[in-house]
């Protein structure tokens, strides 16, 4: 009786399930927890997911025509949703009626793919300005054009009072503790970087080998700043800031030691400002694995007690792998009033919530004795093996006041593409990629 009762506690300690569950899948399965766990993802996976898009789907089949007509077409519930709109992107009432009959009046969804096309369309300009740079290769000429980018930025500045600013940040841990395909795979991280124009990058589990590739690729575009400490661990955090005439970095490196981690962990502060926005960046790595839980939630009460100390005009974004649990987050109290979680507070799409997914990352095997992943690319027992998913990638954000001068407009994964030949991605994590806006005329 007792082994049995190990048995669903293993099963709702990895499912988050309840007793009764448990107990059903393990008596199916003749009380073999891993078929059962297996099971249980595979059916919240598929089976729920398309149980509710049916439901969803018969239900507005069933709607009668009046019903139907209330809900979509009234004309109060559409101004209202052009006026949340026009809110959002300061757009104009064509604009705000396009994206929204675009995306059938489905709000979010419209406010995003417009950021989106802003942000693209601001890439581009970026991108015909340095190729326009790179045209002449006579020094004269290059020294008149330098003196004019800069008129044209003090220019640019003065039209961006008007118009919104766009950037983005990346959170990625690049596993540089896996050495197979280690170079291939950071050279194709420092691609994604540059692919995504990305302002700001937080990397976690950064090495000496790994830090000389990205200096390579990225040291002519980021300001680099290092986590690591002598005489600790050999992997360390890195924060990257775009060397841009409209962003100055005032504080670049402060690393702030966790007294009780058992890992070498801490916290990578940068100050900087972007226009005239100012931003204090928090990049961490806490403490990995389930058996570490009490020591993680006191690092993540201590990263979230600094934000009390930093000056309100600043714009805080910490983000890292937090290596995180929902219930270890419930149990210090939860996140300040004031801080956002930038997947909830998208919209909580359920593509992007997984950033350690196991279900479609294979990069790593899984071996139950260590939810962290750390373990070798091959071998172990095959019987024992079940599917993981888990949001230990995590943004908080903390908004300056007395007004906000920084939204959060966006949140997306990235090293989702598998390198060819080698047929692995550029992690066992995803990278968290997270737009946002500078309003104008904000001080």
């Amino acid at each position: 009786m007792d082994n049995q009762q190990k048995l669903i506690d293993e099963f709702m300690t990895v499912t988050e399930g309840d007793n009764q569950t448990a107990q059903e899948y393990l008596k199916k399965h003749s009380w073999k927890v891993v078929e059962a766990i297996n099971d249980y993802f595979e059916w919240m996976i598929n089976e729920e997911y398309c149980r509710n898009e049916k439901q969803q789907e018969e239900q507005e089949y069933n709607d009668e025509p009046d019903q139907k007509k209330a809900k979509v077409q009234h004309d109060d519930d559409r101004q209202k949703l052009i006026d949340e709109f026009m809110a959002v992107t300061e757009g104009d009432n064509q604009t705000a009626q396009e994206y929204l009959k675009k995306h059938s009046w489905k709000v979010v969804e419209a406010i995003n793919d417009y950021f989106e096309w802003m942000h693209e369309e601001y890439c581009r300009n970026e991108k015909q300005q340095e190729e326009q740079e790179q045209e002449s290769n006579d020094e004269s000429v290059q020294k008149k054009a330098k003196v004019q980018q800069e008129d044209d930025d003090d220019d640019d500045d003065g039209n961006r009072n008007q118009q919104l600013r766009l950037f983005r940040h990346i959170t990625y841990n690049i596993d540089s503790l896996n050495e197979q395909n280690l170079k291939i795979r950071i050279k194709a991280i420092c691609k994604i970087i540059m692919d995504e124009k990305a302002t700001i990058v937080f990397l976690q589990e950064v090495r000496n080998e790994s830090e000389q590739i990205i200096r390579k690729n990225l040291s002519n575009h980021f300001e680099m700043f290092s986590g690591f400490i002598a005489h600790s661990t050999d992997y360390y955090t890195m924060t990257l800031v775009a060397k841009k005439s409209w962003i100055q970095i005032d504080n670049g490196q402060q690393i702030i030691n966790f007294k009780d981690t058992r890992m070498g962990r801490n916290i990578l502060r940068t100050d900087i400002t972007i226009d005239n926005a100012k931003l204090c960046l928090l990049n961490t790595h806490l403490e990995s694995t389930k058996e570490f839980s009490a020591i993680r939630q006191q690092q993540l009460a201590h990263l979230l007690r600094m934000f009390d100390s930093i000056d309100k005009q600043h714009t805080i974004i910490a983000a890292g792998d937090f290596n995180l649990r929902d219930k270890e987050l419930a149990a210090i109290g939860g996140l300040p009033s004031n801080v956002q979680d930038a997947w909830l507070a998208t919209g909580r799409r359920r593509e992007v919530q997984y950033t350690w997914d196991m279900l479609r990352n294979d990069n790593l095997r899984y071996n139950d004795d260590d939810e962290s992943g750390r373990q070798s690319s091959s071998g172990g027992d095959g019987q024992r093996q079940f599917k993981p998913r888990m949001r230990f990638d995590r943004v908080f954000v903390r908004c300056s006041v007395p007004s906000s001068q920084i939204d959060l407009v966006h949140f997306g994964l990235i090293g989702l593409q598998r390198l060819k030949p080698h047929v692995c991605f550029p992690s066992d994590h995803w990278g968290v990629i997270t737009s946002y806006q500078i309003y104008p005329n904000s001080s």
